[in-house]
Order: structure tokens, then sequence, then C-alpha cells
């Protein structure tokens, strides 16, 4: 995290702000706010809505389209966000002290370090790090062990645990590795149970729903699993901030550092970045298998029609796209034949059953239309998913399966199990995003489009466990309005994450030294692209909406910077100011 002191601001050198956690709270104040800090924090410890163009308090001018996390009228913001604030507070030349009053540590247990391997260098250097954090956010990549670093701190304090999950798959995974490596007595909450131990481990949907005021154990240590999920923010901070705890660890498996959006709603009942490892790292060491992107060209998929909705676009071009899906089977079956075991990802369920038909020779079409169509659809609807069907063609002679959230959990487990013992050689899933466990994956097939980084990054780390020297990941090269752009947003998401093993070894050191200097001004890479053309021209493209403040600072560093060429959206960057940037030889 980069803190800049805000412009405009007088030196307050002398000033020393004072700041107090009272017992019992998740929240800390400042004891002698000033009108100039209550404003300074109130503008920095907040995010930009992404949609706040589409709301109508923003429309109306009754919302400045930011989500602030610090409350003026009391003087207070959630505990995770201390560091943050101190950080801001600092550079704006205020000296911070910290009264912490009470004690948060929970009932001591004895544990037990019972893994069967030494750790690695990097999760020893992730326990250290978090330890002398006193918490935070540890980022690891898929793959590379979060849960056994987890184990290893709860090792090391020795405090009653509650780990936070959101599914039901990763409770019974945790129990499982809790009960082998730590040999301690695990409690359940979730699934029909409700029971403590030494160990508690509860989903978020079940201590939402009946309250954290029915547990009964004194807490000292909490554990937030797969932290990165934005769509569970909410619930992470609800449940973070209505429990007291000593320690507080996320673990998530995008770089804490680069997150500036709703993250910050996690972060405030975790806190900041303890350690961060990255993809590119641990794949040099031999840690996770090096992955081989490659990009499918459908021959004559949909595009967008001009009076299309972004929602109508997805269902007819993705969801029901014929072309496209047929080439997604003739990749997946292509693959199997390879001899990889291949995961097909889809978000819609409509698109698992066409693909499942087109990969399993044994499905009858007229049950796969049964299954296709839903009592709510609409005539019109009913028609376009038989047409889809009957415009797919059965490939190959592999077995597959679709499984998706109306499968019960033993349904999954017992797909998921055939698929690691080899009696399934195709694997469809809309569930498979977060904390599945299957070793098996060589090749994953990401058909459902879209732009979330988290989302696919998450996904392709089911195949980059070290079993194979690498593994192939198949995208969509897909055309249009909306699908072209999202498209081109995954493989810049790629080439950010898995360095020079993402597309075409990653950005040329010419765009990375461009978002190099735009970070450093301010400018949010998220809803930018930069890209170099086959001439060595590198072009700054804005790709996504930028608040008000957001664009006006954007528009504000390509007009005074002397190198780029102004036009609007897309910028040209002059090649000698380029080469300024970057290494004498580039």
């Amino acid at each position: 995290m980069s803190i800049q002191a805000a412009s405009g601001q007088q030196s307050t050198a002398s000033a020393e702000v004072e700041v107090t956690i009272p017992a019992g709270y998740t929240w800390f104040f400042i004891e002698n706010a000033t009108d100039q800090i209550d404003d300074l924090l109130y503008d920095e410890l907040s995010w930009k809505d992404p949609d706040a163009q589409y709301k109508d308090a923003y429309k109306r001018g009754a919302w400045d389209g930011l989500h602030h996390l610090y409350k003026k009228d009391n003087h207070m913001a959630p505990i995770g966000l201390l560091d943050r604030a101190i950080e801001i507070l600092e550079a704006n030349g205020y000296t911070v002290s910290v009264t912490s009053e009470g004690d948060s540590s929970g009932d001591s247990i004895s544990t037990e370090w019972t893994f069967s391997d030494e750790l690695r260098n990097y999760q020893l250097q992730a326990v250290s790090n978090a330890l002398e954090n006193s918490g935070g956010m540890i980022a690891l990549p898929t793959g590379a062990g979060k849960t056994v670093v987890a184990m290893n701190l709860i090792n090391a304090i020795e405090q009653r645990t509650i780990v936070f999950v959101h599914t039901q798959e990763l409770l019974y995974q945790w129990q499982e590795r809790l009960e082998d490596t730590l040999g301690v007595a695990v409690g359940l909450i979730g699934d029909g149970q409700w029971n403590e131990g030494e160990v508690t481990v509860a989903t978020m949907q079940t201590l939402n729903k009946r309250g954290l005021g029915n547990l009964n154990e004194s807490y000292g240590i909490g554990i937030f699993d797969e932290a990165h999920v934005t769509s569970a923010s909410e619930k992470f901070q609800q449940v973070g901030l209505d429990i007291d705890l000593e320690w507080r660890f996320g673990l998530s498996a995008t770089p804490w550092r680069s997150v500036d959006g709703e993250e910050m709603e996690i972060e405030a009942a975790i806190g900041g970045e303890a350690v961060t490892v990255d993809a590119e790292q641990l794949i040099d060491e031999g840690y996770l298998a090096e992955p081989k992107f490659e990009f499918i060209e459908p021959t004559n998929a949909r595009v967008p029609r001009s009076d299309e909705s972004y929602q109508e676009v997805v269902k007819r071009c993705l969801e029901l796209g014929p072309n496209r899906n047929q080439a997604v089977a003739e990749k997946a079956n292509n693959l199997a034949g390879d001899g990889y075991t291949v995961l097909v990802t889809v978000n819609r369920i409509a698109q698992g059953h066409l693909l499942e038909y087109a990969l399993d020779p044994t499905l009858d079409a007229q049950a796969v239309l049964d299954d296709l169509i839903e009592d709510d659809d609409e005539p019109g609807e009913q028609q376009m998913k038989a047409r889809a069907l009957e415009k797919m063609s059965q490939v190959g002679d592999h077995t597959a399966e679709f499984i998706q959230g109306p499968n019960t959990t033993k349904q999954r487990q017992e797909a998921l199990s055939a698929f690691g013992d080899g009696d399934i050689d195709i694997l469809i899933s809309t569930v498979l995003k977060e904390g599945a466990d299957i070793p098996s994956i060589s090749a994953i097939v990401l058909a459902e489009g879209g732009k979330s980084k988290i989302e696919k990054i998450q996904r392709i780390g089911r195949a980059l466990r070290p079993n194979d020297d690498h593994a192939v990941i198949a995208d969509i090269e897909d055309r249009g309005e909306y699908l072209r752009d999202h498209y081109e947003t995954r493989v810049e998401n790629y080439k950010e994450y898995y360095g020079k093993y993402g597309p075409d070894n990653g950005f040329t050191p010419r765009e990375q030294a461009v978002r190099n200097y735009l970070q450093e001004n301010g400018v949010p890479l998220n809803a930018c692209r930069v890209s170099e053309n086959d001439l060595g021209t590198v072009t700054i493209e804005l790709t996504d909406y930028l608040g008000d403040h957001d664009f006006q600072n954007f528009r504000s560093v390509m007009q005074r910077t002397s190198g780029i060429t102004y036009d609007g959206s897309k910028n040209r960057c002059d090649l000698s100011w380029v080469r300024s940037l970057t290494q004498p030889s580039v």
C-alpha cells in the first residue's frame, strides 16, 4: 500500500494523534480529532463504488460515489484499518500514539504439530511475517499451502481459534486437515451443525443467520479463509467486527497490495497485508506448475447486436452460443484425448448442460432438453434453448459430468472422487471456484467469459499444483461489444498475475514501464489497458468507468505528461519518453 500526503495539507509535524481501542471494541477511536483529521480519514478510508454511475443518489448529486468507512460523528473506524490510518496520518505530518485497553486473548489450547513435510521457505517466512505483523492478510497463490501456514500460526500461538469459511466443502476440508495436523478437537458450525471445539470451523452463512452471540467459547484467533471473495465482503466485515479477537488472519489468493475497491471492507475486519508471495516466484522455484495459455478462436461465433443489453448478450452469445460452445467442447475433447484431466468452468447452468451433452455420447437429447427448460422459462427462452441444443454436435468418446449448485454435497464429492480416480475424463462445473481440492487437474477450459480477475486466478490455480511440469489454460477469444473488452482484460490480468509465465511472456518491458508510471501517479490500472503494437508504439486506453475524481486525475496525467499525446480514451506514448522510463537497452 502506497500512502501519499493529501494535496493541500499543511505541515502538522508537531501534532500528535491519540488513538484508543477500548476494551471489547473492534473499532478504534481518534480521541483528539480535528476537522482536518476527520476530513483526511473520511476521504482516505473509502472506496469507489464501480456502479455508482447507475445509482439514483449519485445521479442526483446526493452521494459522491464512495463508501466511507471512517465515521466522522464518532471519530472512529474498524480495527482492521488502523495500520492504514496510521500510515495516512504519518504521511501527512502527524505522529500517532495507540492505546489498547483490555485483553482480547482467548482460551489456551494444546496442539501437536504432525505435518508430514517440512515447511517451505516461503511458508516459514509467511508465518514469521504474520506473527511479527500481529495478523493481517496472507496472500499466497492457489496451491501454495495457505491452510498449512494458517495451521502453523495456530500451533505457534495456541489460543482457541475460529475459522470462517463460506462453503460446506471448505467446512469439512478444514476439519479433516486440522484433526490430522494439530490433533485438536474440531467443532463445526454449518450444514445443520452447531458445536464448538478447540478450533471451530464455521460457515459465514450460519453465523450471519444465528449470530455470534450464540458462541459460548472465548476465541483469540480468527482465520478468514478465501478473504479475496468480494461477494462475501459484507458478511466478512459483519462477522469480523462482531467478535473481539487478539489475532486476525486473512487468507487470500490475490496479492493484497493490488486491491483498491470493495476489498477494503474485508480489510476493515482483518487488517492489511502481512505477506505476499507472487505466483511467478513459486513457478520459478518449482512449487507450482507452469501455465501454458492457449486461446480458442470460435468460427462464426455470435457477436453482440447494437440493440442488446449486456444480459442479453451473455445469454445469446455465451450461454447459448452454439458455435462458441462447440469450440469449447472440441477443445476439451482434444485435451482429454492428449491425456489431460480436464476441468471446464462455466457460470451458467444451461451452458453446462449443453457442454455435457456435446462431450458425453451416452446422453439423450430429450433428457438434456428437459434439464435445460426451467418451469419459469418464457416460450421465447424455451425456443432459444431448444435451438441451442439442436445445433450442438456430440464429439469424442470420453466420460464427462456436469456438477452444479443444486447438487448435494454428497453428489459433488462423488463426482470429484470419480474425477480424481480417472473414472471421469472431463468435469464441467459452476461450483469449483474457491477451496476445491482437486489435485488431478492438468488442463482447464475457462468457458464462462467475463472479466473477474479473482475468479479466473482462483480457477486456474486448481491446475497449477506441481503434479506435472505444466498445465494447459484455455480461454476463448471473444469478439464484439463487451465481449472483446472482457477477453482483453482477462489476458491483461493473466499477464499481471503470472508475469513472464503469462500470455506472450507477460508484459513487455515498455508496457510494464508505462504501467509503473501510471501507478506511481495514482491512475487505477484496473480501468486502463497499456499495450505495445508490433511497431513498438505504446498506447494507454481507458477501458472502464472512473468516478469524477479518478477520471480527472487520469486526464490530468495524460495531459501534463510531455511524452503522452492525449486523445480521450486512447492515448499514444512517445517512444523516446517510453525509452526514458526503461532500461537503456530497451
